[in-house]
């Protein structure tokens, strides 16, 4: 029984704290009142006295769900509104990171709910939204780019669940595989830029906003030539090179591709 109730008082901390008192309501009301109506007998008298116990037990479990689903939303409002630049967002431990991006995405109009950690399956967000599904997997990485493969593997769990839409965040960047299938696979992306414009920043403290090549869309690195006439003079190249040749000198200063 203690089990069965740790579960349910679980699985009422993921509802509207609201529904989660009716949900009690209702477990009391069946249990203590409707389910005796049905029993008659010599067994009645004995009965009757633990069905209400019962009752009791599940309606006080569904109200600890209730209080610890009103404590897990008011701390994802706290984090979305004291977020202030990305560099503090980075410095965010990862299950806050998660309850950050639940809470902006439930601002966006989904129902959103986070996966039980150490078994989301490459999942930690479940959005619902008009009857859809929406997988979502976050990577909060300071210092190293999204590979392939945790886009490759959210991918998969979004074709098993038949959902409508799966998208990664992350708060620093992808590289030119993962966001190429990204792109095929129908995956959708946000980086750190994007995820600041989503959660409204206006800037980023110690932070420069990422250049995007103006022929693929990859990200822009600082590069030093090690050749040519240029050879020691620095440059920003495209990410995705040798498939993409683009550099500039300057963000006003093109220069011509090689190769």
């Amino acid at each position: 029984m203690t089990r069965r109730k740790q579960d349910l008082i679980e699985l009422t901390a993921r509802l509207p704290w609201w529904m989660s008192l009716l949900l009690g309501l209702g477990f009391y009301v069946f249990m203590a009142h409707f389910v005796p109506l049905s029993i008659s007998g010599p067994f009645q008298r004995a009965i009757v006295p633990a069905l209400t116990v019962v009752g009791y037990l599940l309606a006080g479990a569904c109200v600890m769900g209730a209080i610890a689903g009103f404590a897990i939303q008011l701390k994802q409002r706290w984090l979305y509104e004291s977020q202030r630049s990305l560099d503090q967002i980075r410095k965010l431990g990862w299950a806050d990171f998660e309850h950050l991006m639940a809470e902006a995405f439930r601002r966006e109009g989904y129902a959103a709910s986070l996966t039980d950690a150490g078994a989301d399956g490459g999942v930690d967000i479940r959005l619902t939204r008009d009857g859809t599904l929406t997988l979502v997997q976050c990577k909060q990485w300071r210092t190293r780019r999204v590979g392939v493969g945790p886009v490759r593997e959210l991918a998969g769990v979004v074709a098993a669940a038949r959902a409508k839409e799966g998208i990664f965040v992350c708060s620093g960047s992808y590289t030119p595989e993962a966001r190429a299938f990204a792109e095929r696979a129908g995956i959708r992306l946000v980086d750190g830029e994007a995820l600041a414009s989503m959660l409204g920043l206006e800037s980023l403290e110690g932070e420069e906003a990422i250049e995007r090549c103006p022929r693929c869309g990859n990200e822009l690195v600082r590069r030093v030539a090690r050749r040519g006439r240029s050879a020691g003079e620095a440059f920003m190249g495209c990410s995705a090179f040798p498939r993409c040749r683009f550099r500039r000198a300057s963000a006003r200063d093109p220069m011509p591709c090689s190769g």
